[in-house]
C-alpha cells in the first residue's frame, strides 16, 4: 500500500489511492444506510467511492445544513475543541491553554457564521460522502482513521480532504442525523400518520357532504310536498 506522508508537526497528510492501491480492493456490499463493516481505509475508501447516495438522503442533508446555518453555532466550536481540537493539539505538542481555545472558538465561530446559507447542490452528494466516510473513520484504529480523514475528494472549490470538508463546512453539527437510518425511519413513520389523516379527513369530508346531500333532498322534498 502506498505510504502516506506527514507534516512536520506529526498529522497525516492528503492522501490519494494510486491505481495499483484501488485495484487490490474490492468494494464492501451494502447501501449507503446499510452496509459491510468497513474495517480499514482502503474498505471505507473503496466503499465511498462507488455506493450510490440515494436522493432521500440529499434531501435531508440539505435541510439539515439549512438549519444549522439558521440556528447559529450552537456551541459546536467549544465541543469540537473540548472532543477533537485540544486532543489533537496536546498529541502534537500544540497550545492547548484557555487563551489557545478562545482563540481557536472565536475564529471557528465566525467561520461557521460566514458559511453560505445553503449548500452548492453539486456540493451536497460530496459532504454526504464526507459524513460517511468520517463516521466509518471513527471505527478505525491509527493511522487507519487518520489516513481516511486525509483522503481527497473532489469538490466545486478544488480538491479538498475529508477532514478539511468535513471543518469547512461545519457537517458535524448535524452528520449524526445523516448517517442514521432510524432518523429515515421516523421520517417514513410522519409521513405515514400524515397520509392516513389525510385519508381519513378525506373520508369525513364525503360523509358530511353526503349527509347535506341528503339533508338537502329531504327539505326540497318536503317543500314540495307541502305546495
Amino acid at each position: 500500500m502506498t505510504e502516506q506522508p506527514r507534516h512536520p508537526d506529526g498529522r497525516y497528510g492528503p492522501f490519494l489511492l494510486s491505481e495499483a492501491d484501488a485495484a487490490l480492493v474490492v468494494p464492501p456490499k451494502g447501501s449507503y444506510l446499510f452496509h459491510d463493516v468497513l474495517g480499514s481505509a482502503d474498505a471505507v475508501v473503496a466503499f465511498y467511492d462507488t455506493v450510490d447516495i440515494p436522493d432521500e438522503v440529499c434531501m435531508k442533508l440539505t435541510e439539515h445544513y439549512a438549519a444549522a446555518r439558521a440556528s447559529g453555532t450552537r456551541g459546536y466550536p467549544d465541543f469540537l475543541w473540548d472532543n477533537s481540537e485540544r486532543p489533537m493539539r496536546d498529541r502534537a505538542g500544540r497550545d492547548t491553554s484557555e487563551e489557545a481555545r478562545r482563540a481557536f472558538v472565536d475564529e471557528y465561530e465566525l467561520h461557521l457564521n460566514n458559511l453560505p446559507a445553503t449548500l452548492d447542490p453539486r456540493d451536497v452528494r460530496v459532504a454526504a460522502k464526507v459524513i460517511g466516510m468520517n463516521d466509518a473513520a471513527r471505527y478505525l484504529r491509527a493511522p487507519e482513521d487518520s489516513m481516511v480523514r486525509a483522503t481527497l475528494v473532489h469538490t466545486t472549490n478544488g480538491d479538498k480532504t475529508v477532514r478539511e470538508v468535513f471543518r469547512e463546512w461545519g457537517l458535524g453539527m448535524f452528520s449524526p442525523t445523516i448517517v442514521d437510518p432510524e432518523t429515515y425511519r421516523a421520517d417514513q413513520i410522519t409521513r405515514h400518520d400524515l397520509q392516513q389523516v389525510t385519508q381519513q379527513l378525506q373520508r369525513e369530508t364525503e360523509n358530511l357532504r353526503e349527509h347535506i346531500d341528503n339533508s338537502l333532498h329531504q327539505t326540497g322534498s318536503a317543500i314540495i310536498d307541502a305546495i
